[in-house]
């Protein structure tokens, strides 16, 4: 079988506007992935642009090619923007439409003065920058931990150097202007990866956005999508590895449980949209006096845990009373309203052997001891005196 470069170039076509199609009909399904229609409008323009040259090679017309070729490598802007609404960041359509006007009018001029080879080369230079900036897009969001996205910079970095080669064919050999890119031509690769790259490129942004929404549901899960803190299925789990480390290592553990002082009252007196800022208060200010390697979850209502890995239960007290004399002041004046929330705390430090379960149980008893004691107090496991161990749940 014959494959000649008409035939290949009008493949190419075909195959990126079917993947435009895919790209759009996935983007219906995931309406907030807006990559998706930045990246369907690339194979739009690809295959548009692509079915123009052939159209060029066919009819033997040089401005049908010089067209389809820009409106191809324009295909790259707009995949660079849908890289950077992938990641969220925000790109302006109206200054990157006048650039590409700029990009057009330079190429023109310069095939007008006779001066095509430079043409083609600017052509192919700001492609090549376009796609290297693709690539950047994606790599600084490589802490997402997306398979997927290393694959999309591994096909794009081979369509970089497709593109780069023909930098180099337009600078030490002739490209003619009424013809395809020939196949004896390092350029010429690009009829056959042109190929792979319509249908890579769009699977891989489609799984990309399919992974990033799988991990955004695992990661609801873990979440309390009140207060943004871990929810007591995610506390547990995360309090459980850091209670096998520390005993493992033989380094110290503690929990602070804490409980908010009459928060059944505060939601009945002020309402509960107060009563969810008054949570809101108490975990800023818990959040102010952690450091980032302590586990921070709502155990549940208005109960909460942090687990602190390698401290004393001296440590913790001093932690916990700087965590209630926070919440003291920016809990006094909630929304305007004069609220004077305390918040009531239980230390206990991990024993040899001992599970989370048994260390949370323990800081529980302390944390109700403070809340018989008088409240907005913090107390200690093992300052317990005998007959003094049980939980009477108060508010």
């Amino acid at each position: 079988m014959h494959l000649d470069v008409l035939t290949l170039i009008v493949a190419g076509s075909f195959v990126a506007l079917i993947s435009a199609v895919v790209l759009t009909g996935a983007w219906f399904t995931m309406r907030r992935a807006t990559a998706l229609k930045w990246w369907a409008g690339a194979m739009y323009a690809f295959g548009a642009g692509v079915g123009c040259i052939a159209f060029g090679v066919a009819t033997q017309q040089p401005l049908a090619i010089i067209c389809g070729s820009f409106v191809t490598s324009a295909s790259n802007a707009l995949m660079w923007g849908g890289a950077r609404a992938f990641h969220g960041h925000r790109t302006r359509i109206l200054p990157l439409a006048l650039a590409l006007l700029t990009w057009l009018i330079a190429v023109v001029l310069l095939v007008v003065t006779n001066n095509p080879k430079l043409a083609t080369l600017v052509d192919f230079a700001v492609s090549v920058a376009l796609l290297l900036a693709t690539q950047f897009e994606l790599w600084r969001g490589r802490r997402e931990g997306l398979t997927a996205s290393w694959g999309l910079i591994g096909i794009l970095a081979v369509h970089t150097v497709i593109l780069a080669s023909g930098c180099y064919d337009s600078l030490y050999r002739v490209i003619p202007l009424d013809a395809g890119p020939q196949l004896n031509s390092f350029f010429g690769l690009v009829n056959f990866e042109g190929l792979i790259f319509s249908i890579g490129a769009p699977i891989l942004i489609i799984t990309m956005c399919r992974e990033r929404m799988t991990l955004d549901y695992a990661r609801a899960s873990r979440i309390d999508p009140l207060t943004g803190i871990a929810n007591r299925r995610a506390l547990f789990a995360a309090a459980d590895r850091l209670v096998h480390r520390c005993q493992t290592a033989g380094s110290p553990l503690s929990v602070i449980a804490f409980d908010l002082d009459r928060f059944k009252a505060i939601n009945d007196t002020h309402g509960h949209s107060v009563g969810d800022m008054v949570l809101l208060a108490f975990v800023a200010a818990a959040r102010s006096v952690l450091r980032p390697n302590d586990f921070f979850g709502r155990h549940g209502g208005e109960e909460f845990a942090v687990v602190l890995p390698g401290t004393t239960g001296h440590a913790a007290y001093a932690v916990a009373e700087r965590a209630r004399h926070a919440f003291a002041e920016s809990g006094a004046n909630v929304a305007g309203r004069e609220v004077y929330a305390t918040v009531s705390a239980g230390i206990a430090e991990m024993k040899t052997g001992q599970d989370f379960a048994g260390v949370l149980d323990a800081a529980d008893r302390a944390l109700y001891r403070a809340k018989t004691r008088g409240r907005n107090r913090v107390e200690r496991a093992e300052d317990r005196s005998d007959g003094d161990d049980t939980i009477v749940r108060i508010a």
